[in-house]
């Protein structure tokens, strides 16, 4: 698929005004908000194309944008797509990229975990894994990395958890768990404490929060988060979709609690449809509270606080992969097709 320039509009104004990266992971930052500080586009149109598959992106707080598929990893110029360096592997996959915020760039492969220079794509040191097959890399305040990898090649259900210095490489802790939920995508929020939240369920549906050092603070079970990622919002607030009833869940980040879940009985839809829970995202954390919600071909906006139902949208189509611009711009696919929502009005 091709890199088109709109895409970028969307996430971000290209008149940077922040020493923050404008998108650092995959979904924003460690709390998988999928929320830009910046501005949106309120038009699109192609300036520029990149002819190469990409499995995703990341923008630096100098304009650069880092695309990532299979092989390789480019720096491109975001104003005319010009290739500054590229990175490539040999016997191996990539899975995802972060940016830190100190002049590196994580590459996360099969086999190996690379830091590179952010500006000439320079091999600083790499790391042996046992083997990885998914998208989950984060990197905290501290510079920190966070990621999933295999604990034993010959049982794919004991997997673990590994931190590790971005400045040197070396392993910090590591926790061995049966059975992560979430496929390919982040299993993993973080908030800017340090707590590291996650979901498995081999051995029954559970979710954790480990601290820093990789202390267990807590477990809750009976909830086996799905989709692409759990969402950390404001007031230390976990959201967590579920497959089945209740879709949604909203837990307490200190202790666990659940505060609401997302019943049947709150959906109250005019439409005679029923919904089978089968197509679910991965919520989008506003700024204000508000919960950005696709489920199957309803867009639900939820108070993040009580789990209240405060406006829904219905599609002729089931609509996922969204994002939130500063200024309330709210845009996703359904389909084939990208949609603009301005927030800020009725």
């Amino acid at each position: 698929m091709k890199i088109k320039l709109f895409i970028l509009l969307i996430l971000i104004s290209l008149k940077l005004i922040s020493n923050e990266h404008p998108w650092q992971m995959i979904y924003h930052d460690t709390q998988n908000k999928r929320a830009s500080q910046y501005s949106g586009a309120r038009g699109v149109y192609l300036n520029w194309a990149f002819d190469e598959k990409s499995n995703h992106s990341l923008i630096s707080k100098d304009g650069i944008i880092y695309s990532l598929n299979e092989k390789n990893l480019y720096a491109l110029n975001s104003i005319n797509g010009e290739i500054f360096w590229g990175f490539s592997v040999v016997d191996d996959y990539c899975l995802s990229a972060a940016l830190s915020n100190d002049e590196k760039i994580y590459l996360k492969c099969q086999k190996k975990l690379y830091a590179l220079d952010l500006m000439n794509g320079n091999k600083i040191w790499e790391k042996e894994l046992i083997y990885s097959y998914d998208n989950t890399l984060m990197v905290d305040s501290q510079n920190i990395i966070y990621l999933r990898d295999s604990a034993d090649k010959n049982d794919s259900f004991l997997e673990r958890i590994l931190a590790i210095d971005g400045n040197t490489g070396q392993e910090i802790w590591s926790k061995t768990f049966n059975g992560f939920t979430g496929g390919a995508f982040p299993i993993f929020a973080i908030s800017e404490k340090g707590i590291i939240y996650f979901s498995t369920f081999h051995l029954g549906p559970e979710i954790y929060a480990l601290d820093r050092n990789g202390v267990q603070l807590w477990k809750k079970d009976g909830f086996e988060c799905i989709s692409d990622a759990l969402v950390l919002g404001i007031n230390s607030i976990l959201y967590c979709p579920i497959k089945d009833y209740p879709y949604l869940v909203g837990i307490s980040g200190e202790n666990g609690e659940i505060l609401w879940e997302l019943s049947p009985s709150k959906l109250n839809l005019k439409e005679n449809l029923k919904i089978q829970g089968n197509q679910l995202s991965s919520p989008i954390a506003g700024k204000n509270g508000e919960i950005y919600f696709f489920l199957e071909d309803f867009l639900l906006i939820i108070n993040g606080n009580t789990g209240e139902i405060k406006k829904y949208f219905h599609f002729s189509d089931d609509c996922n992969f969204g994002a939130i611009s500063q200024d309330d711009l709210l845009y996703f696919y359904c389909k084939n097709d990208l949609y603009c929502f301005d927030l800020k009005k009725d």
